[in-house]
């Protein structure tokens, strides 16, 4: 009797889950607005008033659209100054909170907990919106570092949601990763139970900006406090960015790496490069760039001319291909 109650709970649990999940792609149209000031807007994902996506729009005719995703510990604004920058070339930009970060866990109990996997479904989700809304417009979907690696995973997944990937610095290779693990290992053997602050060993190699680093360990806004079974979950995510990487097959994919990039090893990106069998692959080198390079507005005008440049040509190409 006991298990048989215990398996219709499970049941319940499971239709419950069903029925009330967050899916906002099925209507065919873009998640609730919020609100906006004439330049930005903010949305809310399914049943939640959680402000969790914002998007710049182009001021006139729309080319393209970006959605990008951020890097751990960042949140959807890290992608303001990138976002303004091109709208002026008719490109709207999308970009959301990961679950586990920025209005998530402001708004929501279920959101204060890193999940990356939701976080993919979310993209996923947001493309269908968009797909659905914007039939005849490219899609590109950007990510930085766990934002680059969550990018290839939906790409991995869903390659008809999207019509090319920009991947800056997706992988896992830490320099000096020793060095860097063993401070982590002392904080969490600190704090077994408990959250653990790794903003200090993660902002000083994430951007080589003396001023942008102590702003950015300063911002209450920037979640770096973790747990380690957060901790656990996001190494495992991104220990299977070679899976992903290996699944790519027709996707075009260029992929971004810093030369002077303290928090990941050059040749980890590169390795994952090598690893993608789609014959449309790039790989662009940021001379004097660090680990940020489209999240707050630490890219250079080379490196928006050869982004835009790369977007262009997939532009012209999905055209070509939609006009047959």
């Amino acid at each position: 009797m006991v298990a048989a109650g215990f398996n219709l709970i499970k049941l319940f649990v499971l239709l419950a889950l069903t029925l009330f999940q967050t899916n906002f792609a099925e209507a065919g149209e873009l998640p609730k607005a919020l609100r906006g000031n004439g330049e930005t807007t903010e949305y809310a994902l399914g049943l939640n008033d959680a402000p969790v996506l914002v998007s710049w729009q182009a001021p006139a005719e729309e080319r393209a659209i970006v959605l990008a995703v951020h890097g751990f510990g960042f949140n959807k604004y890290a992608y303001k100054q990138f976002a303004e920058r091109i709208q002026s070339q008719g490109i709207s930009t999308y970009a959301l909170d990961v679950r586990g970060f920025g209005d998530w866990t402001r708004f929501t109990s279920s959101g204060t907990q890193l999940d990356l996997e939701a976080g993919v479904q979310d993209v996923k989700d947001l493309l269908i919106s968009l797909r659905a809304v914007r039939p005849n417009t490219p899609i590109f979907l950007l990510g930085e570092s766990m934002g680059g690696a969550l990018a290839l995973h939906v790409a991995a997944e869903s390659p008809e949601l999207v019509d090319g990937v920009i991947s800056s610095v997706p992988s896992n290779n830490l320099r000096g990763k020793n060095l860097f693990a063993l401070k982590v290992v002392l904080k969490v053997l600190a704090k077994p139970f408990g959250r653990v602050d790794i903003g200090q060993q993660l902002m000083s190699r994430a951007t080589n900006d003396q001023a942008l680093r102590k702003d950015l360990l300063s911002d209450s806004e920037i979640r770096t406090k973790v747990s380690s079974t957060e901790l656990l979950r996001f190494w495992h995510f991104m220990k299977n960015n070679h899976c992903a990487a290996m699944s790519i097959s027709g996707t075009p994919v260029l992929m971004v790496q810093g030369d002077n990039d303290q928090l990941i090893d050059s040749d980890g990106t590169r390795k994952l490069f090598e690893e993608l069998p789609t014959p449309d692959k790039s790989m662009m080198l940021v001379k004097g760039g660090s680990h940020l390079t489209f999240e707050e507005g630490q890219f250079t005008e080379q490196t928006i001319a050869q982004v835009s440049d790369w977007m262009t040509k997939h532009v012209t190409a999905t055209a070509m291909i939609a006009s047959r």
